[in-house]
C-alpha cells in the first residue's frame, strides 16, 4: 500500500488516497468523517450507486485490490496490544476492567480493518479521559468501513458493467 502512505497514515487519508485511485465518475455526496471524538471533522467525497468506469478495467482492478487491502484485518495479537494500550492510558469504570470485557472488545474489533482499529484506539486517549464504550468506537470505525465498502461496491458494479 506504498502509494497510500505518503501522507500521515490515518484512515481518512487512506480513504482519500483510495478515492483518488478510483477510475469512476458519477454521483457522489459529502461525507462527514472524524478520526475520534474531539478531533476536527473533515468533509470529503465518496462514490454512490450509479458510478461508471472512466479508466481501464486494469485501473479499476488495481483500485479494487487497493480497497480490498485497506479492508484487511489485524491479528488478534495486534488488536489486543492496541486495546491494552488504550485501556492503560484512559480511566476505566470499576466494572470495565475485567477479562470478560477485554475479550468482548477484542471480539467486536476483529472484523474491522487494521488501520482503522489501530488509529482509533491509539488516538482515543489523546482526546478522551475515559475508556470508550463500544458504541463510541463503532461509530468512528463504521464511517471508514462504510466508505470503503461503498468504493468496493462501486468498482465491482462498474467492472460488471452495471
Amino acid at each position: 500500500m506504498g502509494q497510500l502512505t505518503k501522507r500521515e497514515a490515518t484512515p481518512t487519508n487512506t480513504d482519500a488516497a483510495l478515492e483518488a485511485l478510483l477510475p469512476l465518475s458519477g454521483p457522489s455526496s459529502t461525507w462527514q468523517s472524524r478520526e475520534a471524538p474531539g478531533l476536527e471533522t473533515t468533509t470529503t467525497l465518496h462514490w454512490t450507486n450509479g458510478a461508471r468506469l472512466t479508466g481501464t478495467k486494469e485501473q479499476a482492478q488495481r483500485a479494487l485490490q487497493a480497497v480490498d487491502e485497506s479492508l484487511r484485518i489485524a491479528s488478534p495479537r495486534d488488536v489486543g496490544l492496541w486495546l491494552t494500550k488504550c485501556r492503560a492510558l484512559t480511566a476505566m469504570a470499576q466494572d470495565d476492567g475485567n477479562e470478560l470485557t477485554a475479550s468482548a472488545y477484542l471480539e467486536k474489533l476483529m472484523p474491522y480493518p487494521a488501520d482503522v482499529v489501530k488509529h482509533t484506539l491509539e488516538t482515543w486517549p489523546d482526546c478522551n479521559t475515559f475508556f470508550p464504550k463500544w458504541n463510541e468506537l463503532r461509530e468512528i470505525m463504521d464511517q471508514h468501513v462504510t466508505r470503503r465498502n461503498n468504493m468496493k461496491a462501486a468498482l465491482e458494479a462498474a467492472l460488471r458493467g452495471d
